[in-house]
C-alpha cells in the first residue's frame, strides 16, 4: 500500500509546503512556530489502513474553493454544499486556486492523482481543514488491498 502511496505522499507533502504552510513572517504573526509542521501518520484501525497527513499551516479557504469550483462550473452559484463537498472540490481533475504556476503548484493535476490512487486500492479519502489552523487528509484503504500488495 505504502509503494502505491508514495506519488500521491509527494504530491500531499508538496501541497502543504506550497499551499499549507506560511512563511516564517506570517507564522510569527499568527503566533505560531516560525517553523511549520507537516505529521505523516500512518495506522491499522479495524480492517482498513489509515493513512494521514497534517500541517499545521493555514488551511484551506472553503470559501475561495467554492469561488473556483463556481468559475470552473464544477458547481452552480446557488448550490448550498457542505464543507466537505465543498473540500471535496479540490480533488476534482485541473483544479487548482493558484493564481500561477509554480515548480510546486498551479498546475491543477495532482489531488486528483491522489483520490485515484488511494479509489484504486478501494479506499476514500477525507479532508479536514480549519483556516489559521491547518489541514488532515486522511486515507482509509482496506487491508485487503495492504495483503494483496504484498502478494
Amino acid at each position: 500500500v505504502l509503494d502505491r502511496m508514495i506519488a500521491p505522499l509527494e504530491h500531499l507533502l508538496r501541497n502543504a509546503v506550497a499551499h499549507g504552510i506560511e512563511t516564517g513572517k506570517e507564522r510569527k504573526k499568527a503566533n505560531k512556530a516560525e517553523t511549520g509542521t507537516v505529521v505523516i501518520n500512518v495506522s491499522h484501525e479495524g480492517t482498513e489502513v489509515v493513512l494521514s497527513v497534517r500541517d499545521d499551516g493555514r488551511g484551506i479557504d472553503s470559501e475561495q474553493i467554492k469561488k473556483k469550483g463556481i468559475e470552473r462550473g464544477l458547481i452552480a452559484a446557488d448550490v448550498e454544499l457542505t464543507e466537505q463537498q465543498v473540500l471535496a472540490l479540490i480533488t476534482q481533475t485541473g483544479f487548482t486556486t493558484a493564481d500561477t504556476v509554480t515548480r510546486l503548484s498551479g498546475r491543477g493535476v495532482g489531488m486528483d492523482v491522489v483520490r485515484t490512487n488511494v479509489m484504486r486500492l478501494g479506499g476514500n479519502i477525507h479532508l479536514d481543514s480549519e483556516l489559521g489552523r491547518g489541514t488532515i487528509f486522511t486515507m482509509q484503504m482496506p487491508l485487503s488491498a495492504a495483503v494483496q500488495a504484498t502478494a
